[in-house]
């Protein structure tokens, strides 16, 4: 992290003192410590503007271990921290360190397991956990250590860094809706983000509402609309045949944005409420103004839909971004890895599978139809 401090002047420092005054100025907390973290937590009081201008290299050199990063053991560290009454916010570039290890490999693969038995631990306690993640740019000047901690000096360049935030999901949810948006960043854009939660949607929202559309046709498909939730009589329309149905994921859609939610990679087709098909079909906004629906689901297939019980259900994966930002070797920037963290995909997949471990799936939305 050494080459994204100055005293107080970098881009990184400068959006991380804007997110922070955020939340002071929303008087949102009734108290904000601040800490720096490496291979413990060091305190550093719980002054904004002290903190921000003492962010320097040699301030963070000065105590704990920096050759190796352990982020595994950061998320332990932080979530064992964090309670009912707790958000944490953890700020770093992310990069898995392995140091001078002999299978780097497999240090990064068990980071993302060290990663996923944290979210499992705090899960297991307190069971509702949001994990929300904002990626940003900023000048770096200085030594970059690559995977095989070999020094790279004299480095003047943009790279990524990654703010974490941890809680309960409305007390996240209403730090990002409310006291913080995404508008209140103008030091730098935000590049990407990702918000993940375990509380099922039909908690978070007042409208929980789905329900089949009219047939119309090749647009929506030839059925009968039984009830909102029965279709009879799917008729070939084309090459195959569709059933169409409206969703309100209004919550969803303000905590994770529109493209997230309507990316059907994050939605399975459930046979027998375990075995998970591909779902396939497209998802769009619903443009009707009297409509109860933000979205409209076209479900598709080539074959003629089996009768019985037909289950959609929404389980949030990694975001696409994720993979393009991940960089498997940094011992060299040639252009095409810039703006890419070492290991950041173990980190990503580590939270998920966190979410999903065990014998449950993270389930934030479940539409029951049935096919006769």
């Amino acid at each position: 992290m050494n080459g994204y401090v100055n005293g107080g002047t970098s881009i990184f420092q400068q959006v991380v003192k804007e997110y922070l005054s955020g939340i002071n100025n929303a008087n949102f907390a009734s108290a904000v410590n601040y800490n720096y973290i490496n291979s413990k937590i060091i305190p550093r009081g719980n002054d904004l503007d002290q903190y921000i201008t003492k962010l320097t290299p040699q301030s963070f050199s000065s105590q704990g271990n920096t050759a190796t990063t352990d982020i595994g053991g950061i998320f332990k560290t932080i979530l064992d921290a964090t309670d009912n009454n707790t958000i944490s916010i953890f700020i770093s570039d992310c990069i898995i360190s392995p140091g001078r290890n002999n299978n780097p490999q497999a240090y990064a693969r068990g980071q993302m397991t060290d990663v996923r038995d944290a979210i499992v631990g705090y899960v297991n306690k307190y069971q509702d956990l949001a994990c929300m993640v904002y990626q940003f740019d900023s000048g770096f000047k200085g030594t970059y250590y690559d995977y095989l901690n070999t020094a790279h000096r004299n480095i003047d360049m943009e790279r990524p860094f990654y703010i974490w935030v941890f809680g309960h999901t409305a007390q996240v949810a209403m730090l990002k809706l409310k006291h913080v948006p995404d508008r209140d960043f103008r030091i730098a854009p935000i590049r990407n983000q990702w918000f993940i939660f375990n509380t099922p949607l039909a908690e978070l929202q007042p409208e929980n509402k789905y329900g089949l559309l009219l047939s119309t046709g090749a647009q929506n498909g030839n059925y009968t609309r039984v009830n909102a939730t029965t279709a009879r009589g799917i008729q070939r329309y084309g090459e195959g045949y569709r059933f169409s149905f409206g969703a309100y994921l209004g919550t969803a859609e303000y905590l994770m944005g529109s493209d997230y939610i309507e990316d059907t990679d994050n939605y399975v087709h459930l046979v027998n409420k375990a075995t998970k098909q591909e779902f396939y079909g497209v998802i769009e906004k619903d443009e009707g103004s009297t409509s109860p629906y933000t979205n409209i689901f076209r479900v598709e297939s080539q074959n003629p839909f089996q009768k019985g019980p037909f289950t959609l259900a929404f389980i949030p994966k990694v975001p696409k971004w994720v993979e393009a930002c991940n960089d498997d070797d940094d011992r060299t920037f040639n252009g095409s890895n810039n703006n890419k963290t070492y290991g950041i995909i173990n980190i990503f997949n580590g939270v998920y599978n966190g979410f999903n471990s065990g014998n449950h799936d993270n389930i934030l939305a479940q539409f029951d139809f049935e096919i006769k």
